[in-house]
């Protein structure tokens, strides 16, 4: 989180190779997955948490590499470095599980979380020269259906399937070639997993589909 958040100073006081605007929305991205992973790990302790802890704490360290860090993002680079040992060490042990919740979600339901959570640092990553008013459309449907459906909306699982690969269009249409590529892949990939089984069981549970049961009623006996 001191990581994520020394970052987001930082971006937003010196863009860099960023424009303004893609490098607020970098920062929030960072933001929203280091806040993710740390409730995940003191709430549930949960495999997922920690590799993704795992995850920001190396995209801060390669975010690092690729700007000329200095003030906050020297702070943001051993803050990281800090946070990459303590997860990678043996300190966790005890704590965070060591097989999967039983009654978890599953991979597939929680891959499509966490990935459409990622379309908002990924649409100022592969349009860093500036945002769009269809980044933006299309970053804050990504936000508000992945809350929808953490809160297990069926409504929200629609919106996944249907309406966020229609606003991805015009995101695409206004991104750079190589990154309107990678968010199409990345689109297709999210739309492919919403339509799976597992995704949907995960808003719509077996138990709440099944016929109520029949209530039978007593023969007579013999008069």
């Amino acid at each position: 989180m001191l990581s994520a958040l020394a970052w987001f100073i930082d971006l937003g006081t010196e863009s860099g190779r960023f424009a303004t605007e893609s490098a607020i929305v970098l920062g929030i991205g960072l933001l929203m997955f280091a806040a993710v992973a740390a409730a995940g790990l003191v709430f549930t302790g949960g495999r997922w948490a920690r590799r993704l802890g795992v995850l920001v704490a190396a995209g801060s360290l390669l975010l690092g590499a690729w700007r000329d860090p200095s003030g906050w993002g020297a702070a943001a680079i051993v803050a990281a470095a800090v946070a990459l040992a303590g997860l990678l060490g043996p300190w966790l042990k005890g704590w965070v599980r060591e097989q999967p919740a039983a009654d978890g979600p599953g991979a597939k339901p929680t891959m499509l979380v966490l990935g459409t959570l990622g379309l908002v640092p990924l649409v100022a990553i592969t349009s860093p020269a500036g945002l769009s008013l269809a980044h933006g459309v299309f970053a804050a449907a990504a936000i508000f259906l992945t809350w929808g459906y953490t809160r297990a909306n069926l409504w929200a699982l629609w919106g996944l399937r249907i309406v966020l690969p229609i606003l991805a269009i015009p995101a695409m249409l206004t991104t750079p070639l190589a990154g309107a590529a990678l968010l199409g892949v990345v689109v297709a990939l999210l739309t492919w997993l919403a339509w799976s089984r597992e995704a949907r069981l995960a808003v719509e549970p077996l138990m709440e589909r099944l016929p109520t049961p029949r209530l039978g009623t007593p023969k007579e006996g013999p008069q």
